[in-house]
């Protein structure tokens, strides 16, 4: 892989040692809600493999609507958020929180209307006063990550999280003002969020969002057309958003017919904003790939010549990486020595039953301290 990758880099007013980025991902760390010092390693060791940028894996806020057995930002966690903040900086990376609402995701969880991206009833939907608390916890936690000494939040608007399921037609069937029939109409509530999250940390902190489209075999796509995706992915960067993180199952699959580019660059063509791109980068199979007989790389090493090739028409400005730096934290030092041979082939696999993940959330709900 090019040294160029690996080279520093200014990108929405964070000062980057590489482009590569540590997607968030959901490994169930930390243990009981808390950061650990073993969390805030395992970040620190990923900026030593030449990752640049962490991003948290999804921090549940506290809001009652807002439950989750993952990660949560709260009072108790404070100081060890603090922690992974001050340790990845001090290794020379920079962090950003990933704000997240699992919303219909988790069954009998909140979301617009009740209902997930299939259209299938899952939970509660949210009331008026709800939606307008969570704005304020949105720009809440914003600010609290920005004391905690964090780089940069991350918004989490994609994967059938709560900010994805007010854009999509078939999980929103509101008819107040948080609806429509217009994707125009349903995004109220992500811009309504970005704009307070804006506000509460100022103009020069970086806001990251992460945007996706419904997989094929889940739901239709909420931006069905070009048109779609540069007024509503224009409108997010207006409102506050410095950086759009994008995830699509595949990075070089075109995201519309006709022209050859995947969701990141059209994001890039229609609003010029830095985009990070990822989705099955360094992998030479996928998930996708296995449900949908989509092509796969046959090779690690032939994907990462695709992934050159886009990166220099000016697709996208910053790399994406989960799944391999998740098992191996020397993936990009291999890559960039062409060991391709020494690449881990397997992933650790996650043995945590279904009991355990009760108990944790029975036990997130009885600690949850009153907001504020």
């Amino acid at each position: 892989m090019r040294d160029s990758f690996f080279q520093p880099c200014t990108v929405a007013n964070l000062q980057l040692p590489t482009r590569f980025v540590m997607s968030a991902m959901q490994d169930r760390r930390p243990e009981d809600l808390l950061p650990s010092t073993e969390l805030a390693q395992h970040y620190a060791d990923r900026i030593a493999g030449g990752i640049g940028l962490i991003v948290t894996q999804g921090t549940t806020m506290d809001h009652p609507t807002s439950v989750s057995p993952y990660a949560r930002l709260y009072p108790p966690a404070y100081d060890a958020w603090r922690r992974c903040a001050e340790t990845v900086r001090e290794r020379g990376g920079q962090i950003a929180m990933q704000l997240w609402h699992e919303s219909a995701m988790r069954p009998g969880g909140f979301s617009p209307s009740g209902l997930a991206f299939s259209g299938a009833t899952t939970g509660e939907a949210l009331s008026t006063t709800q939606i307008e608390e969570l704005i304020e916890v949105y720009a809440a936690s914003a600010a609290r990550a920005k004391a905690l000494g964090f780089s940069g939040v991350e918004l989490h608007g994609g994967h059938g999280y709560l900010l994805g399921l007010f854009a999509s037609g078939t999980s929103n069937k509101r008819t107040d003002e948080w609806g429509g029939d217009t994707v125009e109409a349903r995004m109220r509530f992500p811009l309504a969020v970005t704009r307070a999250v804006r506000k509460a940390v100022g103009p020069d902190f970086p806001i990251l969002y992460r945007i996706s489209q419904p997989s094929p075999v889940t739901a239709p796509k909420i931006f069905r057309n070009p048109g779609e995706l540069a007024t509503n992915a224009g409108a997010l960067v207006a409102a506050g958003v410095d950086m759009l993180d994008v995830l699509a199952p595949r990075f070089w699959e075109p995201e519309f017919e006709g022209e050859d580019l995947g969701l990141n660059a059209w994001l890039k063509r229609c609003t010029g904003a830095p985009v990070i791109s990822g989705g099955s980068i360094g992998l030479s199979h996928d998930l996708m790939s296995v449900l949908t007989g989509g092509k796969a790389f046959s090779t690690a090493h032939e994907g990462f010549a695709e992934l050159e090739r886009r990166f220099d028409r000016g697709d996208f400005d910053l790399i994406a990486l989960g799944r391999p730096i998740l098992v191996d934290p020397e993936f990009l030092v291999k890559i960039r020595a062409g060991r391709f041979d020494a690449l881990k082939q397997t992933y650790e696999k996650d043995d945590i039953s279904s009991e355990a993940r009760t108990a944790r959330l029975a036990k997130a709900r009885q600690a949850a301290p009153a907001s504020g």
